[in-house]
């Protein structure tokens, strides 16, 4: 073999040799970024830290649950002589600040059957408010709209306005309060739940705002005791007598009627 020859193999044997290691750079890019896509896939899915205030059982313990007429979520009795009506952003620090120090003075007072409290979520505010608003109606659906309002005031204060109410994050408190996820999907996306929030909104301007049997007060604790005060005296209902009582109770028996003796006539 010629000396040109040889010099010619040589190249093309380089150039096979670049070849190969070009493919093997790209191959290895590819599963790079293959791998650093998938990390994101998940990192992006999973539920972020969504921590659930303790004792929320015992706080609520032994309180009525229910609805109002128009589908809002309300602690006490349905016919208690003062309806107190919180409009509310979980994403207003104002709000925040009424949850933590004037409403449990007032959940005690829903305890003594005084009033019930319906709480309005408003969409107004900074950060995710929206969301917010319809996680904490979607919760309702399952019987926890009480919990997850709690749970929703906590991430504020926890995390900033701004990444409270991440998708993320809205996911690991349906994981912690054991919601079923379809179900609350289905509702987060629903026309009702929209409508709702069209409800809530209308005629609210600040948050948080506080009516006293439709009454607008100043959302301090004095002020809106003594709102409710003016309807005082508060009945508390008579306790329902069982059949068993019932039974126990013993009949009257008539008096047997008496016969006036006669007066003695004196003898003539």
């Amino acid at each position: 073999m010629s000396q040109k020859s040889k010099t010619k193999e040589r190249v093309q044997e380089r150039k096979k040799e670049q070849k190969r290691r070009q493919q093997l750079i790209a191959l290895v890019g590819v599963v790079v970024v293959v791998i650093l896509l998938g990390f994101l896939a998940v990192v992006s899915q999973a539920p972020a830290e969504a921590p659930i205030p303790a004792d929320l059982e015992a706080r609520y313990e032994g309180i009525p649950r229910g609805v109002n007429e128009q589908g809002f979520p309300r602690l006490g009795r349905a016919d208690a002589k003062v309806q107190v009506v919180e409009y509310s952003s979980f994403t207003c620090p104002a709000c925040r600040e009424y949850h933590k120090t004037v409403f449990p003075a007032l959940l005690e007072r829903v305890r003594r059957e005084e009033i019930a409290i319906t709480f309005v979520p408003v969409r107004i505010g900074a950060g995710n408010a929206e969301g917010a608003a319809r996680t904490a109606l979607c919760a309702q659906e399952q019987g926890k709209f009480w919990e997850m309002t709690e749970a929703l005031f906590e991430w504020q204060g926890l995390y900033g306005v701004t990444n409270a109410f991440t998708t993320n994050r809205i996911r690991g408190g349906i994981a912690a309060l054991s919601l079923d996820e379809a179900k609350f999907n289905a509702c987060f996306q629903s026309g009702r739940t929209t409508d709702l929030l069209n409800l809530g909104f209308q005629g609210i301007n600040a948050t948080p705002t506080i009516r006293v049997n439709g009454a607008p007060v100043n959302p301090v604790l004095d002020e809106i005791n003594a709102a409710i005060d003016r309807f005082a005296p508060f009945s508390t209902p008579a306790p329902e007598t069982s059949a068993t009582e019932a039974d126990a109770t013993p009949e009257v028996t008539p008096a047997a009627e008496t016969t006036p003796q006669a007066e003695s006539t004196p003898e003539s």
